[in-house]
């Protein structure tokens, strides 16, 4: 029993003996197994790992080192027997250490490593270097290695680090908590940004930021570090640095209302390239690529402010040609007192600002709200109170400031009422002028091929007109427009040049007159050319002969009907002879030269016929009013002509008559003006100082459309001799147009309205 209780004893303290002895005592381990290094310590990235090692026993031919190489990692199978060497496993022999013919080989990540003939890794004679290449894990971390000897029954580890590689922008990702806030510049948006690596390990990197609104909106840090705020020094990005676990966060806020696009990216000008940064992909820059930015994403949000509440005009009207010259003033000439915006002159002495659908005023407007802080993203309508107006753009969003712009342009000279509108705000309106387009078109308004008696002052009448086809007003000094004049016809020894000719305004008309400074008194065909500077001509042609016996007298007055109280005009008498030679008597003087009138009743007129101008005033009783018969005499070659007047009540009042079927857009309505009595009788007006369309515009009209009321050419002159003209009317939408003219007549204002239904053209037809 004794000895059973000491063999006991014994065995328990043998046990505890050999819990304090490590097992490396009797099993053996390699003494030396530390991580040297490696090529690429990045994620994916091909790598080659390098260990030192010092074996705790010698080892000679035959011995083998076996690594384990992490199953994380990926190692290319090798054939048992395969010679170390660079690029593959290989040993480099530490001092003493003999290596002559180690082979190699690999097998599902296994390394084994076989000495041969003459190999020896020897024990404290200084580490070994064994190099191992692999594909590093595609995971970030910590791998532990290990290596046994096939002298030791315990393998050895060592720890190797792989770390993320660069920031990815397919694999990074930013997110926002809100879509839309209160432009208060106080509610923010935040976003979240995380970077990865392709292989979505968090790495650290430098983030650029910007909004395609620039400076309207601010941004603030977050976390992250390194934040750097959008401005005007660095391009209108900023960045932000995440930390290491790929995360930062920014806000964005904003006092100005609208829709703003905030990008994020990885690259910012690389290469000093100022094309390739966040913000101009923002923008719009057709040469920035996403490539070469590393664009992240691009995330919308809404600064949700007061509606519009006010629209005005922005700073100064511009006025510009086509080419955008620089030598041309930006600023247009404000006519103050008549509170229009007018042409400019460059310092080349050019004039802009002419009807010739070239030039150009650039309006610009502002939308506020209540709180006057600018409203972007609000749509502002443009239109113009004329048909001849042409805007680049009807319809504008404002942009980050408030502001929306448009281009007008026009075909007729005239004053523009330009109304620009918003929802929720007063619809205001600028007035610009256009001036007459330079002259480039010639017309003869008076009878071609006429036969005039020999010595007279044969007189021409033409129309200027632009390239649109308006009429053009000749400007003082007359016939100015008139670049050359030759006789392409003419008898021998006649000398016709431009200083040929006196120049007037007939201000009926508009037309200018050119009427020979001298008598004509050589015989034969004449054909002369009136030339523009463009190159733009009319022919004039007509047959000067001796006049023959005056076997006929012609007499007209410009009126066939005239009101009451109303002075005519001056008369034309001509002398014909038998092969109607013509030849006009001077209307200044038919007294002197043997014209006398008379009236076949003196009750239609007031006194006597004006006996050197013909002019005479009708009766102011309604009693005699009627047909006037005036009779011209030629007392020397006893030669008579009449002429019929009908005289009515006078002027009572003006009545508009607009056509009922719809006129096409792309054509001008004529609205009949005719002048009446009180019975409603058509009277002429008659020769009155003043006769002019004041005023007309359209008070009801199609939505957004330009429509154009004006007089048409000559309609004082048709009033004042006929008693009926026309007003021209043209929309550039269908609808209905109502019209309102105010027609001056010797100062007593008479106003008209009409109504004109406009349809939409009419399809073209393929000819085809």
């Amino acid at each position: 029993m004794f000895k059973s209780r000491k063999l006991i004893a014994t065995i328990m303290i043998v046990a505890m003996l050999l819990t304090l002895i490590p097992m490396t005592a009797f099993a053996g381990a390699p003494a030396v197994f530390t991580f040297n290094g490696q090529l690429n310590d990045k994620v994916g990235a091909a790598n080659t790992v390098k260990f030192n090692f010092d074996p705790e026993k010698n080892l000679v031919k035959g011995d083998t080192i076996t690594i384990t190489v992490p199953l994380q990692y990926t190692v290319a199978d090798v054939a048992a027997g395969t010679a170390i060497g660079s690029g593959k496993v290989n040993v480099t022999p530490g001092t003493g250490d003999t290596v002559r013919g180690i082979k190699y080989g690999v097998a599902n990540n296994v390394v084994t490593i076989t000495l041969g003939d003459g190999d020896t890794i020897q024990k404290d004679n200084g580490n070994a270097v064994i190099e191992v290449p692999v594909t590093n894990p595609s995971v970030a971390g910590s791998y532990n290695w290990s290596l046994v000897t096939s002298k030791d029954t315990t393998a050895a580890t060592a720890a190797v680090t792989v770390i993320p590689a660069a920031a990815n922008e397919f694999s990074s990702n930013v997110s926002a908590n809100k879509t839309q806030v209160d432009a208060d510049n106080e509610d923010t948006v935040e976003y979240t940004i995380f970077t990865y690596d392709q292989f979505y390990n968090p790495t650290p990197a430098t983030v650029y930021f910007a909004s395609s609104r620039g400076a309207a909106d601010s941004f603030v840090e977050g976390t992250g570090t390194s934040f750097t705020a959008p401005g005007p020094t660095n391009n209108n990005v900023g960045s932000v640095k995440t930390g290491a676990d790929g995360k930062a966060t920014i806000k964005v806020k904003s006092s100005i209302a609208g829709t703003a696009k905030v990008g994020f990216a990885l690259a910012n000008a690389p290469g000093g390239d100022s094309n390739q940064t966040i913000y101009q992909y923002l923008i719009g820059n057709s040469v920035t690529s996403v490539g070469k930015i590393k664009l992240i994403k691009v995330l919308d949000v809404t600064f949700a402010g007061s509606s519009a509440a006010n629209i005005n005009l922005f700073g100064n009207v511009a006025v510009r040609d086509r080419d955008d010259a620089v030598n041309i003033p930006a600023i247009a000439n404000y006519l103050g007192q008549t509170g229009v915006w007018g042409p400019a002159v460059d310092r080349e002495g050019n004039t802009w600002g002419k009807a010739n659908d070239l030039d150009y005023y650039e309006i610009s407007v502002k939308v506020t709200n209540a709180n006057n802080a600018p409203v972007s993203g609000a749509e502002v309508k443009f239109s113009a109170d004329k048909a001849a107006a042409r805007f680049s753009a009807t319809s504008v969003t404002t942009d980050a400031q408030g502001i929306a712009k448009t281009k007008v342009y026009a075909t007729k000279a005239g004053i523009y009422t330009i109304t620009y509108r918003t929802d929720g705000a007063t619809a205001k309106d600028v007035k610009v002028q256009f001036l007459a387009a330079g002259v480039s078109k010639i017309n003869l308004k008076t009878d071609n091929d006429r036969t005039l008696a020999k010595g007279t002052k044969p007189s021409f009448k033409f129309e200027l007109v632009d390239t649109n086809g308006n009429q053009v007003v000749p400007s003082d000094p007359f016939g100015n427009e008139i670049k050359a004049v030759d006789a392409i016809t003419k008898p021998d020894g006649v000398t016709i040049k431009k200083d040929s000719f006196n120049y007037a305004l007939d201000s009926a008309t508009n037309y200018l007159k050119a009427q020979f400074k001298n008598a004509l008194n050589k015989e034969g065909d004449y054909k002369i050319r009136f030339s523009l500077d463009n190159g733009s001509y009319v022919d004039v042609t007509f047959t000067i002969k001796q006049q023959g016996t005056i076997t006929g007298l012609k007499l007209s007055y410009p009126q066939s009907v005239m009101p009451m109280d109303t002075v005519s005009g001056v008369p034309t008498v001509t002398w014909v002879d038998a092969a109607g030679v013509e030849k006009d008597v001077d209307d200044t003087d038919f007294d002197g030269n043997g014209i006398s009138f008379a009236a076949n009743d003196y009750n239609k007129i007031q006194g006597a016929i004006d006996p050197n101008t013909g002019v005479f005033t009708t009766t102011k009783d309604k009693d005699f009013i009627g047909d006037l018969i005036i009779t011209a005499t030629d007392v020397v070659n006893k030669l008579s002509a009449s002429c019929k007047i009908s005289i009515g009540r006078e002027l009572s009042t003006l009545v508009a008559t607009a056509p009922t079927a719809k006129t096409p857009t792309d054509k001008t309505a004529l609205v009949e003006i005719k002048a009446v009595d009180i019975n409603g009788n058509q009277v002429a007006v008659g020769n009155v100082p003043t006769l002019e369309v004041k005023n007309a515009y359209a008070t009801v009209k199609p939505a957004d459309a330009g429509v154009s009321i004006e007089a048409a050419t000559g309609f004082a002159k048709a009033l004042k001799e006929k008693g009926v003209a026309n007003l021209e009317v043209t929309s550039t939408k269908a609808g209905d147009v109502t019209g309102v003219a105010v027609i001056d007549i010797n100062g007593k204002n008479y106003t008209v309205t009409f109504t004109v239904p406009f349809g939409e053209p009419a399809p073209e037809v393929d000819k085809g």
